[in-house]
């Protein structure tokens, strides 16, 4: 649904895979592939995560979010943030079964303005 909502968005010149980003977990070093790099209209790029929301207090993801956002800092030339979408924000009303959730396409689209409105 997210990939398809990108592809017809006027906000989206571009959805493609995100980076693969190094993080620390319990002292060692592990990669993981990060899921989507949603480049906008007037160029600003984002990475975006979408995760379970009961997933974010798991000490893993936690690890993941903040190497995440390292990331971005590091690379502060090519990315402008790094975004967590959970169910809350993706859909409409989250607390039904996953075929009969609905896209929430306004709220995202809020997300995404707000970053070409700064530029």
């Amino acid at each position: 649904m997210f990939i398809e909502f990108c592809d017809k968005c006027d906000c989206v010149s571009s959805l493609s895979r995100g980076p693969i980003i190094a993080y620390k977990y319990k002292k060692e070093n592990h990669n993981y592939f990060s899921d989507f790099i949603v480049t906008l209209s007037n160029g600003i790029k984002l990475i975006i995560e979408i995760k379970a929301s009961w997933k974010m207090t798991d000490s893993i993801t936690k690890s993941k979010i903040k190497a995440g956002n390292r990331y971005v800092k590091k690379n502060s030339e090519d990315y402008r943030n790094y975004l967590v979408f959970t169910e809350d924000i993706l859909f409409i009303d989250s607390k039904y079964k996953s075929k009969f959730r609905k896209l929430n396409e306004d709220k995202i689209t809020q997300i995404f303005i707000s970053y070409i409105d700064q530029n």
